[in-house]
């Protein structure tokens, strides 16, 4: 801070710091210890100006712009209360700290399990479905001892409806969603149980439980589905054919992930009162995954070679249903809680 002067009365002194801070010059008033009154300017850059501006005081103190700047002044200092306030309340955490995560987000917990238990059946996804019955029940695709006439259809044609949709038009529904609890390998559950419980629990915390299972049941079925259907040269998942099974290998919680992304990076953006908050880190990670796995060849990026050993049109489809279900009559209800 910067010394630009003395008035004799706080009044005086006061008046000028209010009419300097419509001005955008921050000012301090302190005794000067000679029944006098110090203004300190905060901001170098405001210096020479507020050095004018008391000199201008000096001369008519007593001037309208004066009288009226105090009533400004003040409506700027509660303006900037309220900012303060509503930042503390956006990094709030969604819950009491006291409390355990199964109090808080008893679904983002259950989610978790599931997945643990399932990679514990399944031996991380580990390629011995011949004899994993839970591999069997969760895959998108699961046909024992196909008919000759789906063997064909796969021989020729594998993009067909017929083979991507084999156990769909078989009635077994369930399957749009069950592959998001199966994972392979230590690292990819891992990776998706850390973002499930970040990124779950503040939605959980914050909306309720009913709101995060409409956005995990429909962006699971929602991002399976689009990745089991668009065509194998684009990225899309084609079910395998063995001895006496067809069945698909899909699988994890990262369609889901970027949902719930999706749906608190919106209603961060455009919706002052979520108390929703994302680290810059964080948008820059999530987004920078997507793309990086989309046109990366060495992980079977949707535009390189080798398409489809990452499930990238899951991950863009979740994320587009997060944002779609931020910006819905639903979402914004859900956001007024």
């Amino acid at each position: 801070m910067r010394l630009i002067g003395s008035l004799p009365s706080e009044s005086a002194a006061d008046s000028l710091a209010a009419y300097l801070l419509t001005q955008s010059i921050e000012c301090q008033v302190e005794p000067d210890g000679e029944h006098g009154f110090d203004i300190w300017v905060k901001d170098e850059d405001g210096f020479e100006q507020a050095k004018r501006e008391l000199e201008t005081f000096r001369s008519d103190p007593k001037a309208e712009k004066y009288r009226k700047a105090v009533a400004e002044a003040k409506k700027i200092q509660e303006a900037a209360v309220s900012r303060q306030k509503q930042y503390q309340k956006n990094i709030q955490s969604v819950g009491p700290v006291q409390k355990g995560i199964f109090e808080t987000a008893p679904l983002t917990v259950v989610l978790i399990l599931i997945c643990v238990i399932v990679a514990a059946l399944t031996e991380f996804g580990a390629d011995k479905y011949d004899d994993r019955a839970v591999a069997r029940a969760l895959q998108f695709v699961a046909v024992d001892t196909p008919s000759e006439q789906l063997q064909q259809a796969w021989q020729t044609n594998r993009d067909s409806m017929e083979v991507r949709l084999a156990s769909i038009y078989r009635g077994e529904l369930w399957r749009t969603m069950s592959p998001i609890f199966y994972h392979y390998g230590p690292f990819h559950i891992v990776f998706n149980m850390l973002w499930l419980a970040y990124f779950g629990r503040m939605i959980e915390g914050r909306y309720g439980t009913l709101c995060l299972a409409m956005i995990v049941v429909f962006s699971a079925i929602f991002s399976t589905v689009l990745q089991c259907v668009v065509p194998a040269s684009v990225g899309g998942s084609v079910p395998m054919l063995y001895t006496d099974l067809l069945i698909s290998h899909l699988g994890g919680m990262s369609g889901v992930n970027y949902a719930l992304f999706g749906f608190i990076w919106f209603r961060m953006l455009y919706d002052p009162n979520s108390r929703m908050f994302l680290p810059q880190t964080t948008v820059i990670i999530m987004i920078g995954y997507l793309f990086y796995c989309m046109l990366s060849p060495q992980i079977g990026g949707t535009f390189g070679g080798d398409a489809g050993r990452v499930a990238n049109w899951a991950h863009g489809g979740g994320m587009l249903m997060g944002l779609l279900l931020g910006l819905s009559p639903i979402g914004k209800r859900l956001s007024k809680k």
